[in-house]
């Protein structure tokens, strides 16, 4: 049982270099693919609000979040000097005493409403990292206690947080989840066919 509802921190800033015109308004099977994402996080009751981290194409990445009433949007003015300038525009932007986040990427919408359960299970009164796991693969969403997010703010250009996470391999609660979602990005035009 979670002790409170959680803050999703979602990225959404990066340029899409891969992917000519942006990739997170393109459409994938009908609808923009951060949809998809921020619709999961909207309907799912184990999320209080959704902190939207936007950058390239901010305006239409904020159009497109006005129809979803838990998503405040923070907008990245850095977004052009990577990932890590994200995550640490997401996470100054949580209000104080925040206990921790749900952190997902805009481009990996596609984990199931179960794996978000197992994972948000986890985090109950638990002060672990939290990461889904498939066929020995970490994906998305992760839980980031908020004890980690002062070495997650030394991060810097697009630095993900892979290299905060093996120091802490000790403080990591590893959920195995019968999900490929949890790994399906999108990179590249080829990714929408």
């Amino acid at each position: 049982m979670t002790r409170t509802k959680l803050t999703a921190l979602v990225l959404a800033a990066g340029g899409s270099t891969r992917c000519p015109g942006g990739k997170l308004t393109r459409h994938y099977q009908g609808r923009p693919l951060l949809s998809w994402l921020l619709e999961r996080l909207e309907r799912s009751g184990l999320i209080e609000r959704v902190h939207l981290v936007c950058g390239f194409q901010a305006e239409q990445v904020e159009v497109l979040a006005r129809v979803f009433s838990k998503v405040i949007t923070v907008l990245n003015e850095d977004w052009s000097e990577g990932l890590s300038t994200s995550l640490k525009c997401g996470i100054e932007s949580l209000p104080e005493g925040t206990p921790g986040a749900l952190v997902c990427l805009g481009d990996t919408p596609f984990f199931s409403d179960v794996t978000l359960q197992r994972v948000v299970g986890e985090v109950g009164e638990s002060t672990s990292v939290i990461l889904p796991c498939f066929e020995g693969k970490m994906g998305h969403p992760k839980y980031f206690p908020s004890w980690l997010f002062p070495e997650l703010l030394q991060l810097s250009g697009d630095e993900g947080a892979r290299t905060v996470l093996r120091r802490f391999q000790d403080r990591t609660r590893v959920v195995q989840v019968d999900d490929p979602g949890i790994l399906k990005d999108f990179d590249t035009p080829q990714d929408f066919l």
